[in-house]
């Protein structure tokens, strides 16, 4: 199983990847911290699952959701969001709808539960 996280702040991409290394050791588990990271890699990784930051230094993650969609139409993408801003969360619930993917929100406050959390998500 390949996965990638696309996330700005890359400690807590890594931390979120450690906590999935826990219940997946055998997943292939890319960090990348911006889209011109992903980019060059998304068409020939073919990622499974792909962990998108709802909110980037410069867009919001779902913006990118048809690009990543048309250089890896299979790549299933888990949009998360840590911060509850209402407004950010309604436009990338429906951008999440439109495209098909998942929206989840992470609690920061439970370092077991996100884990749990996360490995529910991979498993589908």
């Amino acid at each position: 199983m390949k996965i990638a996280f696309l996330d700005d702040h890359p400690q807590l991409a890594e931390t979120f990847a450690k906590m999935i290394r826990k219940s997946f050791p055998d997943a292939a588990i890319d960090c990348h911290g911006g889209w011109e990271d992903l980019e060059p890699v998304l068409v020939g990784m073919q990622y499974d699952i792909l962990f998108l930051d709802m909110r980037l230094d410069d867009c919001l993650g779902a913006e990118l959701i048809p690009a990543i969609r048309e250089a890896s139409p299979n790549t299933r993408i888990i949009v998360l969001s840590a911060f509850a801003q209402q407004d950010l969360l309604l436009k990338c619930r429906q951008k999440a709808v439109e495209e098909q993917c998942i929206l989840a929100h992470v609690r920061m406050d439970a370092e077991r539960d996100i884990g749990t959390g996360l490995s529910d998500l991979v498993e589908g």
